[in-house]
């Protein structure tokens, strides 16, 4: 009888240990949680848009595009290039149709996927309708909305990409990119919001120190020469010794300057 007892206390013991280690492991270990990477945050914000973002702004070659009274348009960049070797002019301009040009700072590898799809889809319309006609910025912002958010050309409302084959990537586009159709000058951001210039001032940049250089230039008079618009707008966020490229678009004028 003292055995059976024995045996029974033992079994006792065994079970309360089981149910004790059970409980504390259930405790312990918190349910895993599947967040999508297309999640918002408190702020309702992307935070995977948000580090394209700061990519394109940190890493991205300073691009700026101003149009002047005249309707002249000059693309300024930073260069690797000695002030006295002359750079192939327009270097950093991507010719969509004969009167749409973009421009893109960031990831190269994303910039190229948008050159290609935008002249694929320039191509297809010329031979489907005769002519791409306008409307080239927002067939930008779809590209760049569809390859992150995934949205079909049925529910979009640009409904600009039909026709080419997009693949939902599991991260935004690193790139910024300025695009100038018909003169007009209009930049977009990895979430495919389009940012159109003070209407005072036509100025477009993009890449590292835009921000900056932006509110500098705003800030500043208006009067003197370009070369001197570019001087005082970068002064004190380049560093001493940075070699800008100036173009003009539409013709083989080009020259360099140092700060």
């Amino acid at each position: 009888m003292k055995i059976s007892h024995a045996y029974f206390f033992l079994l006792q013991c065994l079970l309360l240990l089981f149910a004790s280690a059970s409980a504390s492991s259930s405790t312990t270990t918190a349910p895993s949680r599947y967040e999508s990477i297309r999640a918002l945050d408190e702020n309702g914000q992307s935070k995977q848009l948000q580090h394209a973002n700061q990519a394109a702004l940190q890493h991205g070659t300073l691009i700026l595009a101003v149009k002047h009274t005249n309707e002249t348009i000059h693309i300024i960049s930073v260069t690797t290039t000695s002030p006295h070797r002359r750079q192939r002019p327009l270097a950093i301009v991507h010719t969509i149709t004969p009167n749409t040009f973009l421009l893109c700072s960031g990831v190269q590898a994303d910039a190229r996927w948008l050159i290609d799809k935008l002249r694929e889809l320039h191509q297809q319309m010329q031979v489907r309708y005769g002519s791409s006609g306008a409307g080239w910025a927002q067939r930008l912002s779809s590209l760049y909305r569809a390859v992150f958010w995934g949205i079909p050309d049925e529910i979009n409302q640009w409904q600009h990409t039909r026709g080419l084959e997009l693949e939902r990537w599991g991260r935004p586009l690193g790139v910024q990119s300025i695009i100038i159709e018909h003169k007009q000058l209009c930049s977009l951001e990895p979430s495919g919001v389009i940012k159109l210039p003070d209407p005072h001032q036509q100025l477009a940049a993009i890449g590292k120190h835009s921000a900056d250089i932006l509110l500098q230039w705003r800030s500043s008079s208006n009067s003197g020469s370009l070369v001197e618009q570019v001087r005082v707008a970068c002064e004190g966020i380049l560093p001493r010794g940075t070699v800008l490229s100036i173009s003009q678009i539409g013709t083989d004028i080009s020259w360099q300057m140092g700060l």
